[in-house]
């Protein structure tokens, strides 16, 4: 059986999984809390993030077996440096394509309230 681990800073959503499961992916595996917390919290000012990522990869290599796939979404270079871990693994990395709008609203209070919304499209294959 198919997985999808997934390295997100939130929790994947209804539309989401159900793409997955198109595809034949039944079976989410979420990172364990401390390292969501890693993956969630890289700071902005370290220079190279090989140190803390390497825990992250430990794990992707003692869970996931060729053909998995890993949704990864976050940092931008930490997502470059996991993308190729994975393939490397031949794994295969994904990540989510949003349809976006924006809705302002106009408070009595005379100020513009701009809210976002994100809607999942479909699994993009990192490289295609």
């Amino acid at each position: 059986m198919t997985k999808l681990f997934i390295l997100l800073n939130h929790d994947i959503n209804d539309l989401q999984k159900q793409d997955a499961d198109k595809n034949g992916i039944k079976d989410f595996i979420p990172l364990p809390s401390d390292l969501r917390k890693i993956w969630e919290n890289l700071p902005p000012d370290m220079g190279k993030l090989d140190p803390l990522l390497k825990t992250i990869k430990q794990w992707l290599a003692d869970m996931a077996l060729p053909g998995d796939y890993v949704l990864i979404q976050g940092d931008f270079g930490a997502c470059w440096l996991m993308v190729n871990f994975a393939f490397d693994m031949k794994l295969v990395p994904v990540y989510s394509t949003t349809e976006r709008k924006a809705v302002e609203i106009q408070n009595t209070n005379g100020t513009t309230q701009t809210v976002r919304q994100f809607k999942h499209v479909i699994f993009r294959k990192y490289g295609e």
